[in-house]
């Protein structure tokens, strides 16, 4: 294994000392890639699967729900910890499988693609989907950049907007999905 950098030390420190808090954690940490964000996560999420709690980790790509997959197993294969993932990948009998043992208690981890998606017709849409694919695709977005921002600041850092292809040009039976990426 590697050494910890100071940063992700601290990181590791403060994260383990807010979830010993006895309200919800507000923490956003941020890095670049290969700063070790990884890492903190699963050592957090082993923390809450240590103390009975289930955990669910949400990741902005399809490519890199697979990749945290893949690491927190790997990670974590020397414990009694199940891990498992939800991304389009999955059949939707598998997404179902999955979610059922998710309910019963039978997996710890779930990494989960937050940029979640829906398949309606515009006439047969629940305004209620939209909304709650704003909040994921769109808010998420916002209220990320908004907690990094101070950090980008002081470092001269830069904010760049990665979104789907829908945010250009809406896809068929996916109103919800291009609306909430036209928006970013």
């Amino acid at each position: 294994l590697y050494e910890d950098t100071p940063d992700q030390a601290k990181a590791t420190i403060d994260v383990k000392a807010d979830m010993e808090k006895p309200h919800p954690m507000d923490r956003l940490v941020c890095g670049d890639v290969g700063f070790g964000k990884t890492e903190v996560a699963i050592r957090a999420a082993f923390k809450a699967v240590t103390d009975s709690k289930q955990v669910a980790v949400l990741v902005p790509t399809t490519i890199l729900s697979l990749q945290h997959f893949r690491s927190f197993k790997n990670r974590l294969s020397n414990f009694p910890v199940t891990v498992d993932y939800i991304n389009r990948f999955k059949s939707a009998k598998e997404i179902t499988e999955t979610l059922k043992k998710l309910a019963a208690g039978q997996i710890d981890i779930l990494i989960n693609n937050a940029g979640i998606s829906m398949r309606a017709a515009f006439k047969d849409l629940e305004l209620d989907v939209i909304r709650k694919l704003m909040d994921v695709n769109y808010w998420g977005t916002v209220y990320c950049t908004k907690y990094a921002l101070p950090h980008l600041l002081e470092t001269n850092g830069s904010v760049v907007g990665v979104s789907s292809i829908a945010g250009y040009v809406g896809l068929p039976g996916r109103t919800g999905y291009s609306s909430s990426k036209f928006a970013m």
